[in-house]
């Protein structure tokens, strides 16, 4: 039987199938947010070798794990017919399997060159997301994986770009650890329907749509709360105005992330708060981040 050329991928449409294999909005995000913490950390523009490190190390870590949930998923995308690269046909399922271990190989190599804590530090990071796609993702404890994960990114971001890790930066841990929840949820939440539909038992399935959004704007309303009562103590007097900046434009995106999905309370409304929920996140990660090198 004859392939028509309709049939046949163009090479723009195979290249791009590689970007699209990560989640590019995501990782673009977290990309970004990585920036930000460098140039925080730094008080300006770090040494270029350390800067480019860095962000590698990062966007290893993401592309491994934005793979493996691309290779891990593709018999329920295509269930679903979701407009995913292996399921088109773009990338063959053992290749993009092969990219993830390659790419988590090279963020190790890299994080290497930190030393032996932070490269630590990073493997314990990326293996939290490679374990949430195979198999935590789809229990009650998917949560897990973020609540090792992200608390970890500025921490590493801020302790790698200065070459050294301060106890201070530990402050970020019960402030972003309660926003954890919130963040798996607004990521969960948009596909809660089709989870529900395939047996899963993650835990926005758990909680369903409604107890879900409650619960994901919950923790972020704990996390700021968190952080209004430590700013109180002296050792962030000098700080306070620019920690109450952070805790303002933190509690204005969370309520923007509520309006967002009441505006349009769809999947893609969810999807769209999902990206306001991550504002609110970033704006008050770097506040304390200034905060702790002051």
């Amino acid at each position: 039987m004859s392939v028509t050329p309709k049939q046949i991928p163009n090479l723009p449409a195979r290249a791009f199938a590689y970007v699209r294999l990560m989640h590019a909005g995501p990782v673009a995000a977290v990309m970004v947010a990585t920036l930000l913490f460098a140039l925080v950390a730094a008080g300006g523009l770090p040494p270029l070798d350390v800067l480019v490190r860095v962000l590698l190390v990062v966007f290893f870590s993401q592309y491994a794990i934005g793979a493996l949930n691309e290779y891990r998923d593709r018999h329920l995308d295509a269930a679903a017919a979701r407009p995913k690269p292996i399921v088109e046909g773009l990338i063959p399922a053992r290749l993009a399997f092969t990219m993830s271990l390659i790419s988590y190989g090279l963020m190790a190599v890299t994080a290497a060159t930190f030393g032996p804590l932070l490269f630590a530090l990073a493997v314990a990071a990326g293996t939290s997301g490679m374990l949430y796609n195979l198999g935590l993702k789809q229990t009650p404890f998917s949560w897990l994986p973020y609540f090792v994960s992200f608390p970890l990114l500025p921490i590493w971001v801020r302790s790698a770009t200065v070459g050294r890790f301060d106890p201070p930066v530990l402050w970020l841990i019960p402030i972003l650890g309660a926003m954890v929840i919130g963040l798996h949820l607004g990521n969960s939440l948009p596909d809660v329907e089709l989870d529900t539909d395939q047996g899963s038992h993650s835990l926005s399935v758990v909680l369903g749509l409604q107890r879900g959004l409650l619960v994901c704007w919950g923790s972020f309303a704990v996390a700021q709360a968190i952080g209004l009562i430590v700013l109180l103590t002296p050792v962030y007097a000098s700080a306070r105005p620019l920690l109450l900046l952070a805790e303002g434009v933190s509690i204005t995106a969370l309520a923007g992330a509520i309006v967002t999905y009441r505006l349009r309370p769809s999947r893609r409304g969810r999807i769209y708060m999902f990206y306001v929920l991550g504002a609110s996140a970033i704006s008050l990660v770097l506040g304390w981040l200034v905060a702790v090198n002051g």
